[in-house]
């Protein structure tokens, strides 16, 4: 008797009875950044490191699909628009205030866990490209990868993550190197909240 109600709970678990069809996704996102940065373009006469700190607000927005008919492993496209306001801080505690914008892609590789939720659960991995524009700052470009969560109802859904962002000088451009050899390296942590379009 206990082997068989083990094999129902487990068999209850792993079905995807409420997972839901694909959709688009639209909302706001406010998270926090540190991190450092090499950047020689502040103030010409230190040329130092410098701490950074951010306040970040973003909108994002993409489809979510599934990859296979049991709805349990997930990807979406992530676009993502944001307001940036840095404090840089150098190595005398003297503050340089930035305001920048960022244009960010990315997907998003996840699967289902159901909890036995009317709901879905979703845990995934990302990897992106953005470029950004800071006043008074070169042009640049980076890499972001990152962790986080999804829980997700029918029309709504509320997540969670970090991501590491690798940034460098220069505008538009592609350079794998960019993941372990950058100008500005940040952790991100942020919160989401988006509606659900079917």
């Amino acid at each position: 008797m206990k082997l068989f109600l083990l094999l129902t709970l487990l068999t209850v678990m792993h079905s995807q009875l409420f997972a839901f069809k694909d959709g688009f996704y639209f909302g706001l996102s406010k998270g926090y950044m540190q991190g450092e940065s090499k950047n020689k373009k502040l103030d010409e006469t230190t040329k130092a490191t410098y701490d950074v700190a951010a306040d970040i607000t973003s909108l994002r927005f993409g489809p979510d699909f599934n990859f296979d008919r049991a709805h349990q492993l997930k990807g979406r496209w992530e676009f993502t628009i944001d307001q940036r306001s840095y404090i840089y801080t150098d190595k005398n505690d003297i503050e340089y205030e930035k305001l920048g914008n960022r244009f960010g892609v990315a997907f998003l590789w996840g699967t289902n866990i159901d909890f036995l939720l009317n709901e879905e659960f979703v845990p995934f991995f990302k990897l992106g490209y953005g470029i950004a524009n800071t006043s008074k700052i070169d042009e640049t470009y980076d890499a972001v990868y990152g962790v986080g969560f999804y829980f997700v109802t029918k029309y709504f859904e509320v997540g969670a993550g970090y991501d590491v962002e690798n940034r460098d000088f220069g505008g538009v451009r592609v350079n794998h190197e960019i993941f372990w050899d950058a100008y500005e390296t940040f952790g991100t942590s942020y919160i989401n909240l988006n509606f659900r379009l079917y």
